[in-house]
């Protein structure tokens, strides 16, 4: 069988849709994620501090520490929300095809076999975004 290779392409310019959505999600990752954990680490780090569970020593390169962790988790773990914002409000746009893995001109190749296909065999009808057969039954 043959292998066929599905580069993906990044779109030279974002739909406004897109660009709406993307800046929806930059700004819900910060004030819903990366302020909170910041804030938290931050806190916790300050109490820390007051317990002298931590040393005070460093203080300032500590507190920076935690405020740019906080915020790089917190953006870090948005990710998976904003695919789904993304699929779900714009699922016919182009960045929607990238975060599933299919190109809009996708070509696939088709086998074509010579010898009748019995009811009791799958017939690959389509191939799904990972590139793998996707089977439908003559039933």
């Amino acid at each position: 069988m043959s292998q066929t290779s599905t580069t993906i392409q990044v779109p030279a310019q974002l739909s406004r849709d897109e660009t709406r959505v993307l800046e929806e999600c930059k700004h819900e990752s910060l004030m819903y994620r990366s302020i909170p954990l910041g804030l938290g680490a931050y806190f916790g780090l300050q109490y820390s501090m007051s317990k002298n569970i931590i040393s005070t020593r460093g203080k300032w390169f500590k507190i920076g520490g935690v405020l740019i962790a906080g915020y790089i988790i917190g953006k870090i773990s948005y990710t998976s929300t904003c695919r789904k914002k993304i699929l779900t409000q714009i699922p016919n746009s182009s960045l929607a095809q990238l975060i599933r893995g299919v190109e809009s001109h996708q070509i696939t190749e088709i086998d074509v076999n010579l010898q009748p296909q019995s009811d009791n065999h799958p017939v690959s009808a389509d191939v799904n975004q990972y590139g793998d057969p996707v089977y439908k039954t003559n039933k």
